[in-house]
């Protein structure tokens, strides 16, 4: 299974940070995977090292790094604050 990186913008829910929305099809039993992904771009830079960063720059708020598989729900979450005026 390949895994992918990137980086998604926070959103809130009921008080709790939310990484990706997930939503369940009864019927079939499928689980859909919808993070709020942020358009980068990736370098693979060796076997295990990647660069990944942002084509623009990031809003205020709360975001993560990710790597994540669309096949499976398994996702690795490293978040980060953009505070209001940085790099202004």
């Amino acid at each position: 299974m390949k895994s992918a990186f990137g980086i998604v913008r926070l959103s809130e829910h009921k008080g709790n940070r939310v990484v990706e929305k997930l939503t369940i099809e009864p019927a079939v039993k499928e689980t859909l995977q919808e993070p709020d992904l942020v358009e980068v771009f990736r370098q693979q830079v060796s076997d295990e090292l990647f660069k990944i960063w942002p084509q623009k720059p990031l809003e205020p708020g709360e975001y993560a790094v990710v790597q994540y598989s669309m096949e499976k729900l398994d996702m690795q979450v490293w978040d980060f604050f953009i505070a209001a005026g940085y790099g202004q």
